[in-house]
């Protein structure tokens, strides 16, 4: 006996709606997943580029020069530690 011959289901329409699917997974993960953690977690990147003034005074003091430009990614080390 020998086998039939596989059969394609849906022909062209199955091939759009898998398509439109594969595209609105692309948008989920590369769209959906910054976007989502931005607005829980916050954006990681400085406000403000720190001013000579606002460098020099962090290292006058023996603060750490990084301090002035973001605390953001203290922020996410923790809350990701937190999740843990």
């Amino acid at each position: 006996m020998s086998d039939p011959a596989p059969t394609t289901s849906g022909g062209a329409a199955g091939r759009i709606a898998t398509a439109l699917a594969a595209v609105a997974g692309f948008a989920a993960v590369f769209a959906g997943l910054p976007a989502a953690l931005i607005h829980y977690i916050g954006w990681p990147l400085p406000d403000h580029i720190p001013s000579v003034a606002e460098l020099t005074s962090n290292l006058d003091t023996g603060g750490d020069p990084f301090s002035a430009v973001s605390q953001q990614p203290l922020r996410l080390a923790s809350r990701a530690a937190a999740m843990l």
